[in-house]
């Protein structure tokens, strides 16, 4: 029995119906395209039913690491962390995935201008940082760690020797702090990972899951390559993008409620800001471009996973602590305060528009706080959230909930995406394909095993099937 190529699940609509005496809006369903159940399905549970399990997958991880002033003592604690991230992926039942792991820096220089401590040339342009700045290391022998278990023997091989995944990655992953203080967070990655740039060769496989993790204190400034509104030229509040100070990037690339104003933050006014959000108007790279970008590299949602360790987007507090400005010596310009710190004095700022790219992920992203003592909670929470798709089935129903929807996705045999709904083995009669729940120890009293009843059917090798319990789909 193959698996149906129909698509059984509704995207809701709604109809207009008129009469003499009232008009009411009702909803109607209608069969709904590949693309929309795709869309639709794309925040549930996901779980990999071919081959992208335990050694058997392949992961592409790349770290986007801030290296501009004050990020020292938080790339330390960072890789001193990592212990944390890659014992869960060590552990997967099956054993541990084909890794590929990266670092690229947030140094994309400042625009078509350049700034002070940034140049005009493009940074690090999104290149693999991989020569060690820890004395005693040494480099891997690609400009990426990886590691795999070869199928023949059962043994580990590594291109870092044999000495453990961490302490690897510990040696590669502290930048330094001398890299651009306007940081292109988003832009690094985009250049890193895009096709036409080919950037760094070998390291993004086609059929690997990819996860993209941010460690930063600052929020993201990434500009078009000709962009000019870092230029020196504009220095004094009278000017129109005033002082050059990193508050430029929140001044052009945020907008935010002010009392019943809306706007970017002002130059010259203090007081706390709230829903702010990505200015979305062309002078910063767009959020939703870099969204659309990531998610496009690979075929299915499941397959894209984004995290930040970062600061929090709230609170937004704006205090005028610039020196006097030149052009009127009496006159103080603006900067964001922190919305984290930690008692050893690292922390970070109001991450708006990162926030809001990781929240474009819904269940596939995950945010977490910069500021902390360690950073091993944030990255155990990382890991686990990126390795759901190769964990068991494992679904949270809600007691006397509406029930389960079910859907696969998976692509033909010439690339084209491919979406069916499941009927559960109750209103199937046990007919496979069909789905039951199952009491699973690995999955706790809280969770159910997700059962997926497929006859002599031959599972297409990157099948995913999504999962929804608590809110009941047409």
């Amino acid at each position: 029995m193959r698996v149906s190529s129909i698509i059984g699940i509704f995207a809701g609509t709604f109809a207009l119906i008129a009469t003499a005496c009232d008009q009411r809006a009702l909803p109607v369903s209608r069969f709904a395209t590949v693309e929309e159940t795709y869309a639709l399905t794309a925040s549930w549970p996901t779980f990999a039913q071919g081959i992208d399990k335990g050694a058997d997958a392949k992961l592409d991880i790349l770290f986007m690491v801030d290296n501009s002033n004050s990020m020292a003592p938080l790339q330390r604690k960072f890789a001193a962390s990592f212990a944390a991230f890659t014992g869960v992926i060590e552990a997967l039942p099956g054993g541990t995935p084909d890794l590929h792991i990266g670092v690229v820096s947030s140094d994309v220089g400042a625009g078509a201008t350049g700034a002070p401590g940034c140049n005009s040339t493009g940074g690090d342009q999104g290149r693999l940082q991989v020569q060690p700045k820890v004395p005693g290391c040494s480099p891997p022998s690609d400009s990426y760690l990886a590691l795999h278990t070869d199928p023949a023997t059962g043994a580990v091989v590594t291109n870092y020797g044999p000495q453990p995944l961490s302490n690897a990655f510990a040696c590669i992953a502290p930048l330094g702090d001398t890299g651009c203080g306007l940081e292109h967070q988003l832009a690094s990655v985009r250049l890193a990972l895009d096709p036409q740039f080919e950037q760094n060769p070998g390291f993004l496989r086609p059929d690997a899951y990819l996860a993209v993790i941010m460690l930063t204190n600052e929020d993201d400034c990434s500009a078009p390559n000709d962009s000019q509104i870092f230029n020196t030229d504009s220095k004094y509040l009278s000017d129109p993008l005033g002082p050059l100070t990193s508050f430029r990037c929140n001044y052009v690339g945020h907008i935010c409620n002010d009392g019943n104003k809306s706007g970017p933050p002002s130059l010259t006014k203090a007081g706390t800001l709230t829903s702010c959000h990505s200015a979305e108007d062309g002078r910063l790279d767009k959020v939703s471009d870099f969204v659309s970008f990531l998610k496009g590299l690979k075929s299915d949602p499941a397959r894209v996973f984004f995290a930040a360790v970062t600061g929090p987007a709230t609170p937004y507090e704006v205090a005028l602590t610039g020196t006097p400005n030149n052009d009127d010596p009496a006159s103080r310009w603006t900067e964001v305060g922190h919305s984290c710190t930690t008692a050893d004095g690292t922390y970070a700022d109001p991450s708006v528009r990162i926030t809001e790219a990781v929240t474009a992920f819904g269940t596939h992203g995950l945010l977490a706080s910069i500021c902390g003592d360690s950073m091993a909670p944030a990255l155990h929470d990382i890991s686990t959230s990126l390795i759901g798709p190769m964990q068991a089935s494992c679904v949270f129903v809600p007691p006397g909930g509406p029930g389960c929807t079910v859907v696969d996705r998976w692509a033909d045999n010439i690339g084209q995406p491919q979406a069916a709904r499941l009927k559960s083995c109750a209103d199937a009669g046990g007919i496979p394909p069909c789905w039951h729940l199952d009491d699973d120890a690995a999955c706790g009293t809280a969770r159910k095993h997700l059962v997926v009843d497929r006859g002599d059917a031959v599972v297409p090798a990157h099948l995913f099937t999504a999962v929804q319990c608590s809110v009941e789909v047409p």
